[in-house]
């Protein structure tokens, strides 16, 4: 199972997003045979993976095929959020979910989440994911973080 989160992880950063997309289908099948769904720690890093992919494809498109990837981005990750309780996959969820909400042009909805984010990564979570969401705010992100790191969790080369 590990293995197939670690692969879709590969193809966002190649932005493969169709085939990322595939194996998020096929690790909700495993998870459902080998009952791993029942983990929170599995569901989050699936739905993490499933809008972190959509968002790559809405980036691509244009019209009413971006707005519906971007929503669909957004449920995926509301779900994570809701599974995530207090861990670091809270911030995370809630950065997805602030830049879906920049992606369907609602920059002050996106804008509030994406600092309601940046306070759950303060609490707990990566430099990595404080500067995605400080760059996604327009602010200087923390030093230290290299350039590729923020590129690859905001799913940009």
């Amino acid at each position: 199972m590990w293995k197939n989160i670690l692969i879709a992880d590969l193809l966002l950063a190649e932005s493969k997003y169709d085939e990322a997309l595939a194996f998020v289908g096929a690790m909700k099948a495993a998870g459902k045979s080998t009952g791993l769904n029942a983990l929170p720690v599995f569901t989050a890093q699936r739905h993490e993976i499933a809008a972190r992919t959509l968002l790559g494809l809405a980036d691509a498109s244009q019209g009413r095929a971006r707005r519906r990837l971007a929503k669909r981005a957004h449920r995926q990750a509301s779900r994570m959020l809701a599974r995530s309780r207090e861990s670091h996959f809270r911030g995370t969820a809630l950065r997805l979910m602030g830049q879906a909400g920049l992606v369907l042009g609602r920059p002050d909805a996106g804008r509030e989440v994406l600092e309601r984010a940046l306070g759950a990564t303060t609490k707990n979570g990566s430099l990595v994911e404080q500067a995605a969401i400080a760059i996604l705010l327009g602010v200087a992100p923390p030093p230290g973080v290299p350039g590729a790191a923020i590129a690859q969790a905001l799913g940009r080369r």
